[in-house]
């Protein structure tokens, strides 16, 4: 029900707004693709995650599927919560709604530095569109 009204909430916020580049604000780090954010609706409804657009990072916890993903993973988490760290706000570009509902993705910029891309860079994360397999970070 939460996530319903959250839906909600949100298509009218952005519609009425037409954005699709929103500044939001940066609450924490869910893992190292997803960062913890709010809106300006009343809470709890104003919760949301952002899905960082574009890439795959290894799972933290317990959907690892081997000891080194998880451990990859860890540090993909750890990456972003430096980066984070000191910051107050992110810039979200081209917001859409993630494919699994209940949170939102796009291009994710702090300090004029694309996340997405530098995580790649660094080899913490894999381009990744959304469809087809997964990249196998057990190997």
């Amino acid at each position: 029900m939460k996530r319903f009204f959250t839906t909600i909430l949100f298509c009218v916020f952005a519609i009425n707004a037409n954005a699709t580049d929103m500044d939001l604000p940066i609450r924490g780090v869910a893992d190292g693709d997803t960062i913890k954010s709010t809106l300006k609706i009343p809470c709890p409804l104003c919760m949301i995650s952002v899905r960082i657009r574009g890439i795959d990072t290894p799972e933290s916890n317990f959907l690892a599927k081997c000891a080194k993903e998880k451990q990859l993973g860890l540090q993909a988490k750890d990456f972003l919560i430096s980066i984070t760290k000191g910051h107050d706000e992110m810039k979200v570009k081209d917001v859409k709604w993630d494919k699994y509902g209940g949170r939102i993705d796009g291009t994710i910029v702090i300090n004029d530095i694309d996340i997405g891309q530098e995580m790649i860079r660094l080899g913490l994360a894999k381009p990744y569109t959304g469809k087809g397999p997964k990249p196998n970070w057990c190997k």
